[in-house]
């Protein structure tokens, strides 16, 4: 029997980094939903009713609310392509690799900008 070791340690590698990951993701939501005595999901519903989100347009500019509404957008399009994630194509993959950091960006841009505001009528 042969085995091919640097291929499962290629195969292997990924897949370890990304249960790295799970693992903390998993842990700052299960501290978030500590802090705030509900579901992380239940939390997003209620920080994203319409209501809430017209009050954030109006305190945003319009470029950074704009550009996360798009990004909010681009995630659910996103969503659904990985729900069959193992039938993408490797171009496809690195796409969505692509997209996933920029929406990271523009929510991390999102992110500062509440912050400032925060600390602007403090």
């Amino acid at each position: 029997m042969n085995i091919d070791s640097e291929r499962i340690t290629k195969g292997l590698a990924p897949l370890i980094e990304l249960l790295k990951m799970l693992s903390k993701v998993i842990r700052q939501i299960a501290e978030y939903e500590e802090l705030e005595g509900q579901s992380l999901d239940a939390a997003l519903n209620e920080l994203f009713k319409p209501e809430n989100l017209a009050n954030l347009s109006k305190k945003l500019p319009i470029e950074v609310f704009g550009s996360f509404m798009a990004s909010m957008v681009r995630f659910s399009v996103l969503y659904s392509k990985l729900v069959n994630f193992g039938s993408l194509s490797p171009e496809e993959k690195k796409q969505i690799a692509v997209e996933l950091e920029e929406i990271a960006a523009s929510w991390e841009k999102f992110v500062q900008k509440l912050q400032e505001i925060k600390d602007k009528n403090e």
